[in-house]
């Protein structure tokens, strides 16, 4: 369990990035994975957040993607309009987190 930066260091160094979810179905089966991975570990896990590749920016109160990937899909499960924050998936929707907040995350290899 890291802090938002130090995953996105993680999943840079092992040639990743958080993971990026630009459709229904990509969504669908990162909840998919997350769970089947949770599952395996005890019901604590089930319950957690895990950092996604979203962050909104401090300055300008704008969500990105860490590979620049405009938002065009969204599963966000409530919007508080705070800036500075990053997402992660809890349950079956994206929640927002203080991005210094330690959690669990979820990488992806294989992006454009």
């Amino acid at each position: 369990m890291l802090p938002w930066d130090q995953a996105l260091d993680a999943c840079q160094s092992e040639g990743g990035l958080l993971a990026v979810i630009t459709s229904a179905e990509e969504d669908a089966f990162m909840i998919n994975l997350k769970n089947s991975v949770a599952s395996g570990m005890g019901p604590y896990f089930m319950q957690l957040f895990y950092w996604i590749g979203l962050v909104t920016d401090a300055q300008y109160n704008t969500s990105s993607w860490v590979n620049g990937v405009a938002l065009s899909y969204s599963n966000l499960k409530m919007v508080d309009g705070q800036s500075g924050l990053c997402y992660g998936i809890k349950e079956d929707a994206w929640v927002a987190a203080r991005c210094n907040s330690s959690f669990p995350y979820i990488c992806e290899k294989g992006f454009n």
